[in-house]
Order: structure tokens, then sequence, then C-alpha cells
């Protein structure tokens, strides 16, 4: 996959990282000036109830939260049946080059 590449309305701009259930990615939406982090689902966790009821509890959860120390959820949905859920992007450097 080359970046930019297309997400439903996001544009990914590079891949920041994975876990065990997601990836995140740098991207822009063309109604927002700023720049934004969309998680999506691991494509092999996509037919697995479990990953996806834990993805949607997160994105629920995080819907939920409102504290100037954590990333503010901006949107959450579907894309072609894939999940994702999107935050504000805050600039900093990452906690694995911290440790």
């Amino acid at each position: 996959m080359g970046f930019p590449e297309r997400f439903g309305p996001f544009l990914l701009l590079d891949r920041l990282g994975a876990g065990g259930m997601g990836t995140a990615y740098l991207a822009q939406h063309p109604d927002a000036s700023d720049l934004l982090v969309v998680k999506r689902l691991h494509r092999e966790l996509l037919t697995d109830r479990t990953a996806f009821a834990r993805f949607v509890h997160e994105a629920e959860a995080a819907s939920h939260l409102e504290h100037p120390h954590v990333a503010r959820l901006v949107a959450m949905g579907t894309v072609d049946d894939e999940p994702f859920l999107a935050t504000e992007f805050v600039f900093g450097i990452p906690w694995a080059t911290l440790v």
C-alpha cells in the first residue's frame, strides 16, 4: 500500500503504528484543517465477532471521554463494512522512542 491512500472521506498520509487489534494512520479529512489519527481494525479480524465487538466497545468508550490529556474522538463508523475510529492527532515523541 502506498501513501497517500483514500479511506472513505479520509486521506491516509502515513502509517503510525500497529497493535494487536488495529493499525493507526496519520490522516486528513476534507472538512477539517487539523491532522487526525484513523485506527482501522486489522483485516484478518473483520470476521472475528469478539474482536469486532471489542473494537466497537473501544470506540464507544472513547466517545465518553473528555480530558485535556486524552486525544478526543472525532468520528467512528465503517467504510465498506470496515470499522474505524478517528481521533485528534497530538504531536509528540512516540512512547517507544522515549523508552
